[in-house]
């Protein structure tokens, strides 16, 4: 698997830890953000092909800035609701997938499907295959 870097954009530092902790399992390197301006700092600063957006976060106004700003960028946003309408809304402003903050799973597929990084089964070591 090619190895990913990301940037977790969260405005509370607790759960921003914990998706970063259990996205180290799988992806070379993240650390988190609690703003859209350090999002595209860090996203710049450690070269990162991926970056997973809280929607209570970041505006979804914001999410085609940050697609304009940061090129080649794929952006996984999570949210506390499977069922909120705003899922398709991020879709059609540019985000790969839209997925429970605690899914870690779907954000790890979602981030492979969509920076053509491999599979999960190249590396026998993951626990999310």
């Amino acid at each position: 698997m090619k190895p990913l870097s990301a940037i977790v954009v969260h405005k509370a530092d607790a759960p921003a830890q914990v998706l970063a902790e259990s996205l180290r399992q799988h992806l070379r390197f993240v650390s988190t953000a609690a703003s859209y301006d350090d999002a595209c700092t860090q996203a710049r600063q450690h070269r990162a092909q991926l970056i997973v957006v809280d929607l209570e976060t970041i505006a979804l106004s914001r999410l085609k800035a940050l697609l304009n700003e940061l090129p080649g960028i794929t952006i996984v946003c999570t949210h506390r609701s499977a069922d909120d309408p705003i899922f398709n809304e991020v879709l059609a402003a540019g985000a790969a997938d839209c997925c429970l903050e605690s899914d870690v799973r779907a954000i790890v597929h979602a981030a492979i499907r969509h920076t053509g990084a491999g599979t999960l089964a190249d590396r026998s070591d993951s626990a999310v295959a």
